[in-house]
């Protein structure tokens, strides 16, 4: 592997990212920076998180309390699988795509944000029934 000038090197280890390819990317990172296998692993998968983190406004709603998982597929290959935790809507991506137009959606987020605020209020209760049950014993 040749050491790439400038730039050059930052966006073949994205290309590595695209292709699934994180070992390859470790191995440019390393090359370049010269720094250990443990540093350059960290880097990478940093790299990595912002990619992934780049792509998180939901383009349904605009909102940003998304969830996503990575999904490897025969055919399309490797790609993330987002959700929306406040209107529902499901998208798939890969590293490297374009961003999807985002239609902000107050109603949406409001009526998710207050879904989201039920759900972590109905946890709330379960949990203090159960601690109080527990105290019982």
């Amino acid at each position: 592997m040749s050491n790439p000038e400038g730039e050059e090197w930052f966006e073949q280890i994205k290309q590595f990212l695209r292709e699934d390819d994180k070992i390859g990317a470790i191995k440019l990172y390393r090359e370049v920076t010269r720094v250990g296998l443990k540093e350059g692993k960290d880097a990478v998968e940093k790299l990595e998180r912002i990619l992934i983190a780049d792509q998180h406004q939901c383009p349904n709603c605009g909102g940003y309390k998304t969830t996503f998982r990575k999904v490897k597929d025969k055919t399309v290959g490797v790609r993330y699988r987002s959700s929306c935790q406040l209107c529902g809507y499901q998208w798939y991506w890969k590293l490297g795509d374009s961003r999807s137009e985002v239609n902000v959606r107050p109603d949406l987020i409001g009526k998710g944000a207050q879904k989201l605020e039920e759900e972590r209020q109905q946890k709330e209760l379960a949990a203090w029934f159960w601690l109080q049950k527990q105290q019982r014993k």
